[in-house]
């Protein structure tokens, strides 16, 4: 894992312009993908807090430093979404935490199928290939919108009554949490170019290959037909896998798009998170333009910047750069352009 968060290159990355005054990824010892969602320009010139939420991937790897860090920022509530395999492989100790509520679920990842051949049996089947691997991960978006709703409630509802600093996590921090991430970033009305560039951010800051390399799905009382797969199948067939791709963010708020009306009213509709609610989240994570916030504003401006760079890129020698910095998600932010393929507007009822 990266320590700073800089690209493998050195480069910056596009949200750290404030020089490290609050820090995207936490300078953590044993974190993986444990970031800070505040920063982000929101509605009316307001952005979204520093310190009140986190997003984190599984924390097994915590040293007593760590704790004695998090624990100084006086972090209320750890909301784990891992399934009972997962939190078994790699448990965490935040219930022996005095003063955090630790919040996990008991079910099992078969309960995550509702029937539908799971994930795990789909990427073992023979015969994979890149193309089918990033299929089924971005059909499995669609699933997690549907499958975690009894967490992303849970997550809303803490928020809601002002339990803050929060973190929640998954495994690698960037499916399950992306989306959680996705929601709550909607709901504090960031603009969608920036919640697409902070799910995109895993893939820049965590080694995905290298912790993979490092892990051992073999050890004793572990059986984890996924890791396996991983741990055997050709590394061109994993990355897809590995990857924060936008395409498979997008695909998730398609399908809140098609099937409730847009992100935010699932966030209201699925997640019961009323006007009440919804003021209670934005009171306790929105700043009202403070000097704490300027660094997202500014982080904003890099965004819009950077974006026009990379397409004068892409038109230049489009094939390096789709290699360099992935498939272009346009920008639907401005106002005089069309609507977006998704909508997210918190005035969505």
């Amino acid at each position: 894992m990266l320590n700073s968060a800089q690209d493998g290159d050195g480069s910056s990355l596009p949200f750290e312009p404030q020089a490290q005054a609050h820090p995207r990824l936490l300078p953590l010892e044993g974190g993986r993908n444990f970031r800070d969602l505040g920063g982000y320009p929101a509605a009316d010139g307001k952005t979204v807090r520093w310190g009140k939420l986190y997003r984190s991937g599984a924390m097994t790897n915590l040293t007593d430093a760590d704790y004695r860090y998090l624990t100084g920022l006086g972090l209320r509530v750890v909301s784990d979404f891992r399934s009972n395999e997962e939190r078994h492989d790699e448990p965490a100790g935040w219930e022996a935490v005095q003063g955090v509520d630790y919040r996990a679920w008991d079910y099992s990842r078969e309960d995550e199928t509702d029937g539908r051949v799971s994930l795990t049996s789909l990427l073992v089947q023979p015969g994979m290939t890149p193309e089918r691997v990033r299929a089924i991960v971005i059909r499995n978006y669609s699933d997690i919108v549907e499958q975690h709703k009894e967490k992303f409630a849970d997550l809303f509802q803490r928020l809601a009554l002002g339990e803050v600093p929060l973190v929640f996590n998954c495994s690698a921090g960037k499916d399950r949490t992306g989306v959680a991430a996705a929601l709550v970033l909607v709901a504090l009305e960031v603009p969608v170019d920036c919640i697409v560039e902070d799910y995109a951010l895993s893939e820049r800051l965590v080694d995905f290959e290298a912790e993979l390399l490092n892990s051992n799905p073999r050890e004793p009382d572990r059986d984890d037909e996924l890791l396996e797969w991983v741990a055997s199948a050709p590394i061109e067939q994993v990355r897809p896998l590995l990857r924060s791709e936008p395409a498979y963010l997008e695909a998730a708020f398609r399908h809140m798009d098609e099937t409730y009306g847009g992100a935010m009213r699932y966030v209201r509709t699925e997640l019961g998170v009323d006007d009440r609610s919804l003021s209670g989240i934005r009171a306790c994570c929105w700043s009202n333009g403070s000097r704490l916030a300027v660094p997202g504003a500014l982080a904003a401006k890099v965004v819009l910047y950077y974006r026009r760079w990379r397409i004068v890129v892409g038109r230049q020698n489009r094939d390096s750069a789709r290699l360099r910095l992935g498939k272009r998600i346009p920008c639907h932010c401005s106002p005089s352009r069309s609507s977006p393929p998704w909508r997210f507007s918190a005035s969505e009822s």
